[in-house]
């Protein structure tokens, strides 16, 4: 995946009505208003454990910081009476993906130390295209 694509999903919300996203937006920024910036550690480089196997990612740990801000996220989105699936927040960065991943029966896990600056959030819109996602920011804020 280019670089330009690497994020941190907190939660995945599918195709939306437009009303829906614009109420969104309109009230993203209040939501981290209080939100400080931090920093994390990814640790591992490896397959990431979906139901496919696919994918090849950085992982980490939450961390509190990263609990709350999911949090934040989760009651922003019921305030705004959207449904999602609320899953377990498993922090990653997907760096690629496995085109014939029943093909490929290694495993692999890879120590890593690389510290990541969280300053920002993003709403991004994905589009899926044959070549892969092109995500396009929606709305961002600066974490104080």
């Amino acid at each position: 995946m280019p670089p330009g694509n690497w994020h941190l999903t907190l939660v995945f919300l599918g195709n939306r009505p437009v009303a829906e996203v614009d109420t969104l937006l309109r009230s993203f920024n209040e939501a981290y208003r209080h939100t400080l910036n931090f920093h994390f550690k990814l640790s591992n480089l490896a397959r990431f454990r979906n139901s496919t196997g696919k994918i090849v990612a950085l992982t980490a740990e939450p961390t509190r910081r990263l609990d709350d801000l999911f949090e934040i996220t989760c009651r922003l989105l019921h305030k705004n009476k959207m449904e999602f699936e609320r899953r377990k927040l498993r922090p990653h960065i997907t760096l690629g993906r496995i085109k014939k991943p029943t093909q490929v029966r290694t495993e692999f896990s890879q120590p890593a130390s690389i510290n990541l600056a969280v300053n920002k959030i993003t709403l991004y819109q994905s589009t899926l295209t044959e070549s892969g996602s092109i995500y396009s920011a929606l709305q961002e804020t600066q974490l104080r």
